[in-house]
């Protein structure tokens, strides 16, 4: 399904662990491609320190940091050459790239600029507790992207996470599931995998309401010769995203399929999106679907 991958790693633990899932994607067919890709961040200083310290002149300290910058670089050039070297090795066709500015917007254009169909990152980076608060990269593409983002997560769960699991589709039914839907039934297809549909509802009429739409959903992929169970799990307001990663754990699934924005509340909004929220815990990888991806 998808054959133009952008892989965007900045080599923390979680984009290693991204590079094996980008590998898997890319390899078994001729007509797939592999850009792997790195930005180049600037030196950003810490506030107390954006003038010379003491006893050093203004001209040795601004070498220091050009010294720093060019050794970053050197080191950032050198991994990202280990990559590629260990990617076509397993015989996957690869580009490489190197774009300098800020990383999230510069996934983003990258993914742009060679049409991806999909893209593979880390669900963390290696950055500063200032982008915690201000918002990940992984985030920030996730909601830009052009097309579906895998965020994937460095944990002993998701290493240990066996490829022959089911691919469990998270919907509440909103336009972005309905994307969402459509790429993990090509999944299930492409890799004659289960699909487990799973719908996180509260009490009452929440209930009532996902049950035939649930029921509909399932039958009609039947309908297209998958293999389908269909779930529902409840949910508290405001804490969605638990159950959907409770059961991914239960049924080893492979990978988790969803939509970047769901039917959220004000609390939701303020505790996180689910989707952003079960990148960070889920077991195994991510591939969340925004409604604005091309199809």
């Amino acid at each position: 399904m998808f054959k133009r991958i952008l892989f965007a790693t900045d080599f923390s633990p979680h984009a290693e662990m991204a590079k094996k899932v980008a590998a898997d994607l890319a390899k078994g067919n001729s007509g797939k491609h592999l850009w792997v890709l790195t930005v180049l961040e600037p030196i950003e200083e810490p506030l107390w320190a954006t003038e010379e310290p003491a006893g050093i002149s203004e001209e040795e300290w601004k070498a220091l940091q050009e010294k720093e910058r060019r050794e970053l670089e050197a080191e950032k050039r050198a991994r990202l050459q280990q990559d590629i070297a260990d990617l076509r090795n397993l015989g996957v066709a690869v580009t490489e790239m190197v774009r300098e500015g800020d990383p999230a917007e510069e996934i983003v254009a990258a993914a742009q600029e060679v049409d991806a169909d999909v893209i593979v990152m880390g669900s963390h980076s290696n950055r500063s507790l200032w982008d915690v608060v201000l918002g990940s990269v992984t985030e920030h593409v996730i909601k830009h992207a052009p097309c579906p983002v895998i965020a994937v997560s460095h944990t002993p769960e998701q290493a240990a996470n066996g490829k022959e699991g089911p691919i469990l589709l998270v919907t509440d039914f909103s336009p972005a599931s309905e994307k969402a839907i459509h790429v993990a039934a090509s999944l299930a297809k492409e890799q004659k995998t289960k699909l487990i549909v799973l719908s996180v509802v509260g009490r009452g009429l929440g209930m009532r309401a996902a049950q035939p739409a649930l029921a509909n959903l399932v039958e009609e992929l039947r309908g297209q010769g998958l293999e389908v169970e269909g779930l529902i799990r409840k949910g508290r307001r405001g804490q969605i995203y638990p159950p959907i990663v409770q059961t991914a754990e239960e049924r080893h699934a492979k990978m988790i399929v969803m939509g970047s924005h769901s039917r959220l509340t004000i609390y939701d909004v303020v505790l996180g999106y689910v989707a952003e929220n079960v990148s960070k815990h889920a077991p195994c990888p991510v591939l969340i679907v925004s409604d604005h991806s091309a199809e």
